[in-house]
């Protein structure tokens, strides 16, 4: 199980049968946060934000 809490973050409350990966976990921090990551960084994991909210 993954966990999240994030107060005016996350709307979509309940269960999903989506599945996350450890690599999915920083992606999904950058999308919150607004950030952009540097040009020709890559990451493996893709952003569960719109499973979130």
């Amino acid at each position: 199980p993954f966990i999240v809490n994030g107060p005016g973050l996350i709307e979509n409350r309940g269960k999903t049968s989506v599945l996350m990966e450890f690599s999915d976990i920083f992606s999904t921090l950058i999308d919150f946060s607004g950030s952009v990551l540097p040009e020709g960084y890559e990451v493996d994991g893709i952003s569960m934000v719109p499973f979130l909210t």
